[in-house]
């Protein structure tokens, strides 16, 4: 295991530089990113109820308003949908560098990373998604999605949304919203250091070049982090830079470009069966041919972390990294948007996307590489991938604020165009894993497996991949989408319908469909009482998932999977929003799934996919914000999922009536932060986050044959703050309480022992 090993000298020097700081800046000064209309200036008043233009509130880790459920700024009282939110503010808190570390913290939002590859694997409500860009569909999963630098805020709308978002899975959305150039200056360096000899860096800045009419964003991050098992890391570096120019008062053009790079060393725990260990089974006779023999075919090969392969507990894992990633991505954003008047906006916005896996490496079936005698099994070999795509993605839009008498009208009127390819696809196989005397690697003696090295090696002798494609996977979509929202009585009631025709081809084989949406929402009770802001919503949609697959022998395209989401639940924002709530009731069904088959991927290298699968997630969410004052600011959320499994599971008996994987029964998060308002420690605050959940199944591609149990776990992470001047230092303690077992959500990474983060941040 590797020990801890801080970064004094650094630290240090960080604490010299804030002794001289030449001013003192409120506590909530700092401790806020907000956007405040003029005609929000008071904060006794609740937020708009929508608008075309305005900006969204940001309060510590309170999201009055969004824009991910309708298209429009539209406070979260009066959307007749359930949404959630992470703010910056929280993400710095808690020291998330990662989006995964945080994604938790959300009512029914879960990681499912299973062995470090893809960190931004989410799933909403049981269903997994990929996260979009600023409303626009993402391309890869990869590391360069995972890093929350210059994130504003994560907004994740639950349920099926067809207007906007008609081709994902019902559970929901995720939006990652990044930072935007403001014409209010704002920058700051920040330096950070700790366990595991962590290092990282970030110099930001936003502010007029000139005054009124162009303003400027940039953003550049470095980190450097061994991982707590050794030979294991985690760099990054990240930059960013965006413009945003307004020629005259109604017209903005906006521009930027966000390119990451990350490299990843990542081990994970080794799983098996009980008794293969020591069995004397023959080295050519792999794990899954064992447990069918000795008992049964419908066996789990995989049911256990084996103590005996990590003989100084989870902690002491000796294999060492078991993936290998470098990988790249560019996104490139642009936008026009043309307001002649408070009740017409046009706009025209733009994306586009490169990603590459130029180094994706790792061993042969995951966690099936050792054999019964503790040395390399026979398909251990190294799997090794050099992948690239790219696309892009354009909306044009028109949004109209009109009164017909006593109804108020908002009509956004859309369209999407988006391409996507594979643009190389590239594969190399090794044998088994073999030591310099040509004997199967024993990981007790002969040491970690070092894949770069592997790659590198592999490459060089076998420059010829076994799959060499490019060109491939040409995914275009079109869609037409309306959606109308109208309010009466003031706002105390609202309505919202909306569809979307959507059409995506692939590789020239088309699906198509059409997605209706409508939700109600009410305020009952009269507009001068304490209730006046408690509304009850009703919403109902559909979804259209296209599976990108054709079958084999036919050459047509595989149908769709179809889902529909249905919920009703109450909203909470009273005194003046500083108290604000959901409570939700759901069911998610989706029909027509493309259900893969893993039974013999372990022999062959390839799954088989079964057409007519189904799934359902039912249950209930509730969270409430509370932000008495600017010193105190408490979140807490509940998740119960009593349903959320495979209805129909065609060919795979075994996954029929399974949960689904990585979705926990029951969760619950609260968090909190402090900040002294006076007294000689004024301008010390402190915080944490508590995440606990129920037992659940681990994830390796949704497989029976990985029923690994994740048990019950509880993680608690603190911090503690102090604002001088213009300097911010916080100490993030991670893991508190020293949990031992998993990575939440993850049934083959080992969770970190407790480990400390000290940062520096000055501001100007």
């Amino acid at each position: 295991m590797k020990k801890t090993r801080g970064n004094a000298g650094l630290l240090a020097a960080l604490m010299a530089g804030c002794a001289g700081a030449a001013f003192v800046a409120p506590a909530w000064a700092q401790t806020v990113k907000t956007q405040i209309p003029a005609s929000q200036a008071d904060d006794s008043k609740s937020s708009p109820e929508s608008s075309l233009v305005s900006d969204i509130v940001v309060t510590g880790y309170r999201v009055d308003a969004t824009t991910s459920a309708t298209g429009l700024v539209t406070a979260i009282v009066d959307t007749p949908m359930s949404i959630s939110a992470v703010t910056d503010k929280f993400l710095r808190d808690t020291g998330s560098t990662q989006l995964m570390d945080a994604i938790g913290s959300l009512t029914g939002v879960t990681g499912q990373s299973n062995s470090g590859e893809t960190p931004t694997n989410f799933s909403v409500r049981g269903y997994a998604v990929a996260p979009q860009i600023d409303g626009f569909s993402t391309l890869s999963i990869t590391g360069g999605l995972g890093s929350s630098v210059a994130v504003e805020r994560i907004e994740v709308l639950k349920g099926p949304s067809a207007v906007f978002n008609g081709n994902v899975p019902p559970g929901g959305t995720i939006n990652i919203i990044y930072k935007r150039p403001s014409f209010k200056s704002e920058s700051y360096v920040e330096l950070t250091g700790g366990s595991w000899n962590y290092k990282s860096a970030e110099l930001f800045s936003t502010g007029a070049l000139v005054p009124d009419k162009v303003a400027y964003l940039i953003d550049g991050y470095v980190k450097d982090s061994d991982g707590w098992v050794d030979w294991t890391k985690h760099d990054e570096r990240t930059i960013v830079g965006a413009l945003r120019v307004e020629p005259i008062k109604s017209l903005r053009f906006d521009v930027g470009v966000r390119k990451t790079s990350h490299e990843m060393q990542i081990s994970t725990l080794p799983v098996s069966h009980e008794g293969y260990i020591g069995s004397g089974s023959p080295w050519g006779v792999p794990l899954d041919a064992w447990v069918a023999q000795n008992y049964g075919p419908l066996e789990p090969p995989q049911t256990i972390t084996v103590p005996q392969y990590v003989p100084n507990g989870r902690r002491g894992n000796v294999l060492g990294p078991q993936n290998f990633n470098k990988s790249d991505l560019t996104v490139f954003e642009g936008g026009v948007h043309f307001s002649p008047n408070d009740a017409i906006e046009l706009r025209d916005v733009f994306i586009s996307q490169k990603y590459n896996w130029d180094g994706l490496t790792i061993l042969q079936s995951g966690a099936k590489v050792i054999g019964a005698d503790r040395k390399s099994s026979v398909i251990s070999g190294l799997l090794a991938g050099d992948i690239a795509g790219s696309g892009w993605e354009n909306k044009l839009e028109a949004a109209l604020h009109f009164d017909t008498g006593p109804i108020n009208h908002e009509t956004l009127i859309g369209y999407q165009l988006a391409h996507s390819q594979s643009d190389h696809y590239r594969v190399w196989v090794g044998g088994p894993a073999l030591n310099s005397s040509g004997q199967p690697w024993d990981y007790f003696v002969d040491g970690p497996r070092l894949l770069g090295k592997e790659f590198a090696a592999l490459t060089a002798a076998n420059p010829n991949p076994v799959i060499n494609l490019s060109k491939t996977s040409k995914v275009r979509t079109h869609a037409f989408y309306v959606a109308e929202q109208a309010s009466a009585f003031d706002g105390r009631v609202r309505v919202v319908v909306g569809g979307r025709y959507s059409k995506t081809s692939t590789d020239k084989l088309g699906v198509h469909a059409f997605t209706p949406q409508a939700a109600i929402l009410i305020k009952p009770f009269d507009p001068t009482s304490r209730l006046a802001e408690t509304s009850f919503f009703l919403n109902y949609s559909k979804s259209f998932t296209p599976s990108g697959l054709v079958e084999p022998n036919t050459g047509d395209v595989v149908p769709p999977a179809r889902g529909i989401g249905k919920e009703i639940g109450v909203k909470t924002s009273w005194f003046g929003g500083r108290l604000a709530s959901t409570v939700s009731y759901f069911q998610d069904e989706l029909h027509d799934i493309a259900t893969p088959d893993y039974s013999q991927q372990g022999q062959t290298g390839m799954a088989v996919f079964h057409l007519g699968g189904a799934g359902r997630v039912e249950g209930v969410e509730g969270d409430i914000v509370w932000t008495p004052s600017s010193a105190l600011q408490i979140s807490a959320n509940y998740t119960y999922l009593p349903t959320a499994k495979y209805t129909s599971y065609p060919n795979v008996p075994q996954q029929e009536g399974l949960r689904f994987p990585s979705t926990p029964k029951r969760a619950f998060n609260l968090s909190a932060r402090y900040a002294l308002p006076e007294g000689a420690l004024k301008g010390t605050y402190v915080g944490g986050w508590l995440h606990t959940q129920s037992s659940t199944r681990g994830v390796l591609n949704s497989d029976w044959q990985y029923n690994v149990v994740i048990p019950t776990q509880t993680d608690v992470d603190a911090f503690l703050g102090y604002q001088f001047g213009n300097c911010d230092l916080r100490l993030n303690v991670k893991n508190l309480l020293n949990r031992d077992g998993y990575v939440a959500g993850n049934a083959f990474q080992p969770a970190s022992p407790r480990s400390a983060f000290l940062t520096l941040r000055i501001a100007r």
